[in-house]
């Protein structure tokens, strides 16, 4: 659903959205977020392909179905970074393989109606799908041919890893006196896709031919060294060596083997797409008989008979039934995503484009306004052989303290195998924001740590004017294996002395296929900068701090804002081709905060304490059927107990949650997915609130370049008892839409 409007930025409000986001999260993978995919890349890895699916933020898998084959696959997964506008606006993705790819056929669309990403095969695939390599992706290994797997480039690790051996095979054969013997693994390690190796195993094959008589490919070697590689390194050996074998007498010129040389030229790939979005409710009020109450009723509301409202009053009435109708939504979106890429030799450039148009049909008091937002135009260069990576443009990283969108300039150079150096600059971009936040930072990959584990470290600093807005230092830290991964990251912020974010997550798969997670998750919400208390007093930031002055400033803000902790925990286990059984844990809760000293909201009253909000207990099961109904199908039953009996607030409550939903492909092209959730609640203040919702969506693909989607959603909420009036409202939602793909 689309939503707009001036949100409440104080950072009570915003922690509590983050734990509400967090909270939906534990009963079922839900992200609300917006463009978080960057990129689908196909790569080999040994005798599969690896479909690498890159994020702008951090991601965990939770598990996926079917288990391992079919056309269609839906992985669901939770996103645990920053959400880059912080408007909880979903908006349709599809990214796409440039035509041309292994795999170029596949599709892949987030969010779902649960929230998963759906990946589309041409065809039945056998499949295996896990975290990827950090904690910004998810890959998917498909078994190919030989033949497809030598169309396709190794990933970056298997490559590096395949030209050190090559190396060191060619450099023992030379050390050996045997040149022979090093002619055939350097024209291995010269086929792979360029790579820190390239520059030296160049020189080194031109040294083997010369070593074994053939002066004719020795010189044809050097040549190309020199016209390649005009500031390497070896260039002055390498030009002696050619003036050596000018002196000697020439033989029949040679032709230098052909080599991988990767050159696509230009290709562009996206689409444009456009949704019609209509929405409205009903809320009737039921009749409400007030009474003459005795003191025990006023003193307790549960004394009070259902459908009764107390009075002190000598005479009793009946306030009649109030129904009211009105249209909540009515908007059409249009969303543009594409990118040019071109890949040459070592390097690769792309152009970026991703934007959304919102046109509002609203008015009076519903009225919005059209808003149009430039997601993402960068333009971005790489060059494997060189080591270094460029982007220039308005772009999303997460990572390196950056904690979103901005425009500016990102890049890193691969100084050695062990060592690479980032940095990034730019405006930070807030949609909304009254603020011109500038950064700069820097960070070290480091990329040879032992026993498969890697990390970086960085600092950053971000400013609102003359003003520090936040200068932080942290690490990430990575371990990946064949069958566990960890992801760790700390963010400490040095202008506060206070620490922002502290995260841990872990996934494994076990041998007889069960999948396990596990989420630590302690942070500020939100991260802490300078600019909060503006948002919490609506008074300007300079005018703050020059009354109280920016320490004074930095520590009220420490009193306001709440630290976040949420762990959870979860498992998977197929029992069978078409059967999977898993289950989740969760526990969160909002802690408290001290009340400013000097900060005053915009009524002039000093920004109170808040007590922590106490553990919300959250306990979910899902079991997911492959193939009941049809061969493609997919039928998934969950169920979720909230527990919020112990928390805080004025009034405390309990749900359970159980939703069906099927998704089907009964013809060819069509998609049909139905839907049934159930919801009830029970407040500490006697209320007791039912929500059924159906909903069914219907989607058909016309060729390779057409698609059609409509979504029929209903939602009948009922209040009762309380101290408020008994209640009923029905919402509807509709849209219908249509993308065209290049």
């Amino acid at each position: 659903m689309i939503t707009e409007g001036k949100s409440d930025r104080s950072p009570t409000a915003m922690a509590m959205r983050f734990l509400g986001v967090m909270l939906l999260g534990l009963c079922l993978p839900v992200s609300a977020f917006a463009h978080i995919i960057n990129r689908v890349e196909v790569q080999r890895a040994g005798n599969e392909a690896e479909i690498v699916i890159e994020f702008d933020t951090t991601i965990q898998y939770k598990n996926h179905s079917p288990l391992s084959e079919g056309s269609r696959l839906n992985i669901n997964f939770v996103v645990t970074g920053t959400d880059p506008d912080a408007t909880g606006t979903k908006i349709l993705e599809e990214p796409m393989i440039p035509k041309g790819d292994i795999f170029a056929g596949a599709t892949f669309r987030y969010p779902e109606p649960d929230s998963s990403m759906l990946v589309t095969f041409p065809e039945s695939t056998k499949f295996r799908v896990r975290q990827g390599g950090d904690s910004r992706s998810i890959s998917i290994f498909v078994p190919i041919t030989a033949a497809a797997s030598a169309m396709l480039p190794p990933s970056a690790a298997e490559t590096e890893s395949m030209a050190r051996g090559y190396l060191e095979k060619a450099q023992s054969a030379l050390n050996r006196k045997e040149p022979a013997a090093a002619i055939e693994p350097l024209n291995l390690l010269l086929n792979l896709p360029p790579n820190a190796n390239s520059q030296e195993a160049q020189e080194l094959i031109g040294m083997a031919y010369e070593q074994s008589g053939e002066n004719a490919k020795a010189r044809t070697e050097y040549e190309f060294y020199v016209k390649n590689y005009p500031k390497g390194d070896g260039v002055a050996r390498v030009n002696e060596r050619l003036a050596k074998l000018a002196a000697i007498p020439a033989a029949a010129p040679t032709v230098r083997p052909e080599r991988r040389q990767e050159d696509t030229g230009w290709q562009v790939t996206g689409g444009f797409g456009q949704t019609r979005y209509y929405g409205n409710s009903s809320t009737r009020l039921e009749p409400l008989r007030v009474i003459v109450c005795s003191q025990a009723q006023l003193d307790g509301t549960a004394l009070v008979p259902e459908g009764e409202q107390c009075s002190q009053t000598a005479n009793a009435e009946a306030i009649n039934p109030q129904s009211t109708a009105r249209t909540d939504l009515s908007a059409l979106v249009s969303s543009l995503d594409l990118m040019a890429r071109s890949r040459s030799g070592s390097s690769d450039s792309r152009f970026v484009l991703r934007d959304v148009d919102t046109r509002y049909f609203l008015h009076g008091k519903s009225y919005k306004s059209d808003r149009n937002r430039l997601n993402a135009a960068y333009y971005e260069n790489s060059d494997r052989e060189l080591g270094y990576m460029m982007r220039l443009g308005r772009q999303t990283v997460s990572g390196g303290g950056v904690l979103g969108r901005f425009d500016g300039a990102s890049g890193g150079y691969k100084v050695s195998e062990d060592l690479r150096l980032n940095g990034v600059l730019g405006s930070v971009v807030e949609f909304g924001s009254p603020y011109n936040k500038t950064f700069y930072g820097a960070g070290v990959d480091l990329l040879s740590l032992p026993e498969n584990w890697s990390g970086n470290a960085f600092v950053i600093q971000q400013d609102v004017g003359s003003l520090t807005d936040r200068q932080a230092v942290g690490f990430e830290a990575r371990y990946f294996d064949p069958k566990r991964n960890y992801f760790a990251l700390v963010d400490y912020d040095t202008s506060f002395e206070a620490l922002n974010i502290a995260m841990f997550q872990a996934n494994w798969n076990a041998d007889i296929g069960t999948t396990y997670n596990l989420s630590i998750d302690y942070r500020r919400s939100p991260v802490l900068m300078l600019t909060a208390a503006s948002d919490a007093t609506q008074m300007s930031l300079d005018t703050l701090v020059g009354t109280m002055g920016e320490r004074t400033v930095r520590e009220e803000i420490k009193r306001i804002t709440p630290m976040m902790a949420m762990i959870s925990a979860g498992l998977m286990h197929p029992l069978s081709e078409k059967w999977q059984l898993g289950g989740d844990f969760g526990v969160s809760n909002s802690g408290s905060t001290e009340g400013a000293q000097n900060l005053t909201d915009s009524q002039n009253v000093l920004v109170p304490a808040q007590k922590s909000t106490g553990n919300t207990f959250v306990y979910s099961a899902r079991a997911i059927g492959s193939g009941l109904f049809f061969s493609s199908d997919m039928t998934v039953f969950s169920g979720s107990y909230i527990d919020a009996k112990k928390t805080s607030g004025l009034t405390t409550y309990s749900a359970q949650s159980y939703s069906v939903t099927h998704v089907a492909r009964p013809f060819e092209g069509w998609q049909i997915d139905t839907s049934l959730r159930f919801y009830i609640q029970d407040k500490s203040d006697g209320e007791k609130l039912d929500r059924f919702n159906p909903s069914l969506r219907a989607l058909y693909r016309l060729g390779n370049n057409l698609s059609f989607e409509a979504e029929i959603n209903q939602e009948k909420e009922t209040k009762k008892g309380g101290p408020t009036q008994s209640s009923s409202d029905t919402r509807r939602f509709y849209y219908a839409g249509y993308r065209w793909d290049l």
